[in-house]
């Protein structure tokens, strides 16, 4: 009798891997991301896990990096979808941070940002990200305005995350957007 053997699929378990990490450490931070944890919630046994992962700290960058490629994605669809080339950066930025403000929700990469605020290597990949984001976008939004609604942008965020009632929120979503028009 011929025994049925699974089709390997190492993308899919890959991903697999990196969702079970993302929704353990949503729920219980990231220090509690375990090899044995992941590779349970994943259905993967501790070997897949290493084979795709050696250690715990390479799942967490590519949870971490997995957030980046999809914060840049809707970065870049939000522009494409701006009809104004000036400040495009700038508001694909205010759009995607604070669409979980205008909604009242968090979203998981919301979450795992928060998550990595604590982790100075995971810092250091953003800062490294948003630097090259900066770099790339300069001649659209390299003037000083746009960067200081881009920051004021990041404190609106960790205020909606720290449940500050901020009333008018849609008037200061306006505001910032009106701030990134080019000035006659």
């Amino acid at each position: 009798m011929e025994s049925y053997r699974r089709k390997k699929q190492p993308e899919l378990v890959k991903k697999q891997l990196i969702e079970a990490g993302v929704s353990i450490a949503l729920k219980r931070g990231l220090a509690a991301v375990t090899v044995q944890g992941v590779s349970e919630m994943a259905g993967v046994t501790k070997g897949g896990f290493l084979h795709h992962f050696p250690c715990k700290k390479d799942l967490i960058l590519a949870m971490f990096n997995d957030l980046l490629f999809s914060v840049e994605r809707d970065l870049e669809q939000h522009m494409a979808e701006d009809p104004e080339e000036y400040g495009s950066f700038t508001r694909a930025y205010i759009e995607f941070s604070m669409a979980s403000a205008w909604d009242g929700m968090h979203d998981r990469r919301t979450a795992l940002a928060v998550l990595s605020i604590g982790e100075s290597e995971l810092r250091s990949i953003w800062a490294s990200w948003f630097n090259k984001m900066q770099r790339k976008h300069f001649q659209t939004d390299g003037d000083d305005h746009l960067a200081i609604t881009r920051l004021t942008v990041d404190g609106l965020w960790m205020a909606t995350l720290s449940d500050i009632n901020l009333p008018n929120i849609g008037k200061i979503r306006e505001s910032l957007l009106d701030a990134t028009r080019k000035r006659g």
